[in-house]
């Protein structure tokens, strides 16, 4: 099931957060602490990724790899820690993100588009349903469109139909 996508002006209060960065962040969550800021600027100067779970919010940071990497190698990167996020979600039963940062809209998109489809389950045959679903998507990102959420959602569906169309018998 597809998760509803919406753009947001501003964040939430007590709602989890994925924030993609290229370099330093420079506007952090207001409900993080110091100590907590420190943690993950020095993960991240060692790792793409790491988040912080204070019950009931998930905090995600991923940062893209160095400048000198091909585009398509940082979409892929992007893809596949949107699919990780979607598995800590699912973990923590948590329904509702938002996702935010200051990165190129493309990656933010390759982010994405990792997380949705990770969302596809193929349930008609089994004996016991996932009762776990993505609810909703909040995207808190200036040169994000409505065109792009709309060409994105189209894209996600096309797949999920065809992977829909490979899993049933004939």
């Amino acid at each position: 099931m597809l998760p509803l996508i919406k753009k947001a002006t501003s964040s939430a209060n007590n709602t989890s957060i994925a924030f993609i960065t290229e370099g330093l962040i420079n506007q952090w969550p207001s409900h993080l602490s110091d100590t907590e800021k420190q943690y993950i600027q020095d993960k991240l100067s060692k790792e793409n990724a790491c988040f912080i779970h204070k019950p009931p919010l998930l905090n995600y940071f991923f940062k893209t790899s160095e400048n000198n990497k091909p585009h398509y190698y940082k979409h892929e990167e992007a893809r596949n820690a949107g699919s990780y996020l979607y598995d800590l979600l699912k973990q923590e039963n948590i329904r509702i993100i938002e996702i935010t940062g200051n990165q190129n809209p493309d990656i933010l998109t390759a982010f994405l588009e990792g997380l949705l489809l990770s969302c596809y389950s193929f349930l008609k045959y089994k004996k016991e349903k996932n009762s776990y679903f993505l609810e909703e998507i909040r995207i808190i990102h200036d040169d994000i469109t409505e065109v792009s959420i709309t060409e994105l959602t189209n894209l996600v569906k096309a797949v999920f139909f065809a992977r829909h169309l490979v899993n049933e018998p004939l």
